[in-house]
């Protein structure tokens, strides 16, 4: 039984709206987001995202395709990590995790790309672009990579998927796509909200003991030194 082989596509995710080309139709079609959907980039309906972007692929009769997801600026997080003299690799890398845990989303998907002199960490919302990949996936369609805008250039300015962005996204996607926030498993690089409430519970906890030794010290001289 032999598979067929889908067309190529682009998904551009920006924090109000996606765009979609299908080569196929030749033309980018758009969905725009409803705050009360997402709003500054989080989601405030996961429900709600599923069935507008789920409502858009049928009503405009978008066939599958495998597709090159691009993640516009407006929802990227990121910062250049410098090489600093006598700074050990386990060093820079444990800057660029804690850049990674203070970027304020639940679910952060991240990526490192090395530069020349340092490395460069790029984020951006995991819950976001989770939504409405896996909506497109539900529909037939297959993720080939999944790319922040800025890996196609430092000074690009692309703010939205035209026909003559698209070209550019379909050139450079092969030799960037051992950057994509694409696992080889095919999962999702990201780390989930689980994860995030563990490390602000383990948070608590150390405030909590802090706290009670504190109050522990103050009875213990109230008692011993205020008599």
């Amino acid at each position: 039984m032999s598979t067929r082989k889908l067309p190529t596509g682009i998904l551009f995710i920006d924090v109000n709206r996606i765009d979609v080309f299908s080569s196929l139709k030749g033309t980018v079609i758009s969905l725009d987001f409803p705050q009360e959907i997402i709003k500054y980039a989080e989601v405030l309906d996961r429900e709600k995202l599923h069935l507008l972007v789920k409502s858009f692929i049928e009503t405009n009769k978008i066939t599958p395709s495998s597709l090159i997801v691009v993640l516009a600026k407006t929802i990227l997080f990121q910062k250049d990590f410098v090489a600093k003299d006598q700074e050990t690799q386990e060093q820079q890398a444990l800057a660029a995790q804690d850049f990674i845990d203070n970027v304020p989303f639940e679910s952060v998907g991240s990526k490192i790309v090395p530069l020349e002199k340092g490395i460069r960490v790029i984020t951006a919302n995991a819950d976001l672009y989770e939504s409405v990949m896996s909506t497109f996936q539900q529909a037939g369609f297959s993720i080939q990579s999944l790319l922040p805008v800025t890996l196609f250039g430092d000074d690009i300015q692309i703010e939205r998927l035209t026909t003559e962005s698209e070209k550019i996204f379909s050139g450079k996607s092969e030799a960037l796509r051992k950057y994509s926030l694409i696992s080889d498993s095919g999962n999702f690089v990201a780390v989930k909200e689980e994860e995030v409430i563990k490390k602000k519970n383990n948070m608590m906890i150390i405030a909590s003991i802090a706290m009670f030794a504190v109050a522990g010290f103050l009875i213990f001289f109230a008692l011993f030194f205020l008599k």
